[in-house]
């Protein structure tokens, strides 16, 4: 690579690092970062009581930075009590104690900067990708600009989550899918090198993240679909040489998930930790996972303003996308490669690569939810398992578009469309949080009176529920401290598993004795099933509904 091209590159990576810095403390803390958290500094949720009134700090306990913990605890909290393996955990885990005093509250931005900075070491990876497979660098250009300015990254990698970190492996791990594939192609077994560093990105990509395995069941299908193509160059026998290492490589992977899988099912309250993902088919809902996958991949490269904005803006935002989208894949149409071209043998190995593994991770999350009633494609961010494959089949198919007429026009307008896409997701105008605590928060300051008591109780059922709390005492904290000097928490628990089997309507007695102490005072109850008066002087005065929160306000 020529100094060049050194500089392109460090020119793209530093944009993507950039553009997932900035504002990074726009976005409210929500649940799952809060889980994210309270795991990495070792504390877990058992240290927050149930039936008991709390201060804020009594609730936020678990977001201090101590020294008394390290990365084992983190790694033993998170096997114990949650469902996910524990690499990241203990990597954050090292960050936190290194960027932070003993004593402190968490800093968001700090913790979410892990995450982001990660994310943007994705942009050179995924050129040296699409480099390898095309051996040209104009779709590996390409391929660094939208892997810095793709929308998608940017939303994982602005979350203090482990999603860019099990990328990084997934990446790593496509490049020993290409080799395997040229040497399959070439009828050779692979190098002993080959061997180790493919097993090793794969084991660390499922302590990383579970959900990496489904990435790397795509890579098993296309080596399986390569395999029947090619079987006629093993007709004089050397395919069980390479066989057998590929064999190896799977056993070595599978082995090093087991003691994660055995913790996963030795974990409490697995039910209530996903329960959300698992939902009865409905037939009115057989065109959500279509739909869903659509505008996951679609925002991997294109995306416009489609939250916070009118209804025909984000609608004629969403079919400027999709339509971007087909037309920079349509670029595959044309002989792949502009001068000097890539072989024939390249070529069949590039689209193996980047189409054969993002169409079959799309199969295996369809699947998931048609077949399995599992919501895998209905929730984007788990299509992060194909990102690195996407970005690269849209800088082949816009590096075919720039040859042709207007095509470097075109290709910048695109660029343009993909980076309005990076500033709608840092401005909140696409993807936005899951949980949006901070539209409870500011409506509990609203219509709260200054000086008077606040409880704010919710039902529990599990971990994410404390979280859930925890975000709206972080919220009231961060924006309107006012508040907490006469604000009180309450963690109701709930024998609730899923909604609808009992009656979670009726706030628990130690609720209704926490409200007797605090009268008169304002009550706020997040996510009881009914609409039932907590006690007999209390006044129902509304509902509000917002992602991840159900909250009734009464005035007592």
């Amino acid at each position: 690579m020529g100094r060049l091209s050194h500089w392109i590159i460090l020119f793209w990576t530093a944009i993507a690092i950039g553009l997932r810095l900035y504002q990074l403390e726009a976005k409210p803390l929500w649940t799952d970062e809060v889980s994210t958290l309270a795991f990495s500094l070792g504390h877990g949720f058992t240290g927050v009581p149930l039936n008991q009134v709390l201060t804020a700090d009594g609730l936020l306990q678990p977001l201090r930075v101590t020294t008394d913990t390290g990365p084992g605890d983190a790694a033993q909290a998170i096997l114990a009590y949650s469902n996910h393996p524990p690499l990241f955990f203990a990597v954050m885990h090292l960050w936190l104690q290194a960027t932070h005093h003993a004593g402190d509250y968490v800093s968001i931005g700090v913790a979410r900067s892990l995450s982001a900075i990660v994310g943007g070491l994705l942009t050179p990876l995924i050129y040296g990708l699409v480099r390898l497979l095309c051996g040209t660098r104009r779709p590996a250009y390409l391929a660094a600009a939208i892997a810095a300015l793709c929308p998608f990254g940017i939303y994982l990698a602005q979350e203090a989550r482990h999603y860019t970190l099990a990328l990084v492996w997934i990446t790593a791990s496509l490049y020993g899918l290409v080799a395997a594939l040229q040497r399959m192609q070439q009828g050779k077994p692979l190098p002993i090198g080959l061997v180790v560093g493919w097993t090793l990105a794969n084991i660390l990509g499922i302590a990383t993240h579970y959900f990496t395995a489904l990435a790397l069941a795509a890579q098993v299908l296309v080596l399986v679909a390569m395999g029947v193509v090619w079987r006629q160059r093993y007709r004089h026998g050397g395919l069980g040489r390479l066989v057998g290492q590929l064999v190896l490589v799977g056993l070595g992977t599978a082995a090093s998930a087991i003691p994660w899988l055995l913790a996963l099912l030795a974990a409490p309250n697995q039910d209530s930790l996903t329960q959300w993902i698992q939902s009865a088919w409905r037939w009115q809902d057989w065109l959500n996972p279509i739909t869903h996958s659509v505008a996951g991949a679609v925002s991997m490269a294109y995306l416009l303003p489609v939250q916070g904005v009118p209804g025909a803006i984000a609608a004629g935002g969403a079919i400027t996308a999709v339509v971007v989208a087909i037309w920079s894949l349509g670029g595959w149409s044309e002989r792949l490669g502009p001068p000097p071209r890539p072989t024939a043998e390249r070529a069949t190995v590039a689209r193996a690569v980047l189409w054969g593994v993002t169409l079959a991770s799309l199969l295996i999350l369809l699947l998931a939810s048609y077949l399995g009633q599992v919501g895998l494609a209905q929730t984007l961010r788990y299509h992060f398992i194909y990102l690195p494959a996407f970005v690269g089949m849209v800088a082949v198919g816009l590096a075919q578009r720039w040859r042709s007429p207007y095509g470097r026009v075109l290709v910048v307008l695109a660029l343009v469309v993909s980076a309005a896409g990076a500033f709608s997701v840092t401005h909140n105008l696409a993807y936005q949080k899951v949980h949006r605590p901070d539209i409870v928060v500011t409506e509990i300051a609203a219509k709260s009176d200054l000086g008077r008591p606040l409880l704010l109780a919710t039902s529990h059922q599990s971990h994410g529920q404390t979280g859930r709390l925890m975000a709206i005492a972080w919220g009231l904290r961060t924006q309107h401290p006012e508040l907490l000097q006469q604000s009180r928490f309450y963690l109701d628990p709930q024998p609730c598993p899923r909604s609808g089997e009992q009656n979670c309507g009726v706030a628990g007695t130690g609720v209704r004795e926490a409200i007797a102490s605090l009268q008169p005072g304002d009550v706020w109850l997040f996510n009881y099933e009914g609409r039932s008066r907590p006690a007999p002087r209390c006044r129902y005065q509304d509902t509000k509904r917002v992602d991840g929160y159900k909250a009734l306000h009464y005035r007592c």
